[in-house]
């Protein structure tokens, strides 16, 4: 009866030592977050209705297009 006792002591001090490890060395909520993703407004092209952000469309006296060839046109 002794060895079993020992063996269940030596086994929850191991058990509680790496707990707490993972406890101290777990990274906080604050790093594990994610930023939200930006969300992109999308116009559409003038010419074709083609949807693109609005970060690569191209802006000519208020209207988007989609390339330089629907722009000109």
């Amino acid at each position: 009866m002794g060895l079993i006792r020992l063996l269940i002591y030596i086994f929850l001090i191991w058990l509680a030592i790496s707990f707490f490890k993972r406890l101290l060395h777990s990274p906080s909520p604050s790093h594990t977050k994610k930023k939200p993703r930006q969300i992109e407004s999308f116009v559409a092209c003038h010419k074709c209705g083609l949807h693109i952000p609005q970060e690569e469309a191209i802006e000519h006296e208020g209207q988007y297009y989609c390339c330089k060839a629907h722009r000109d046109a």
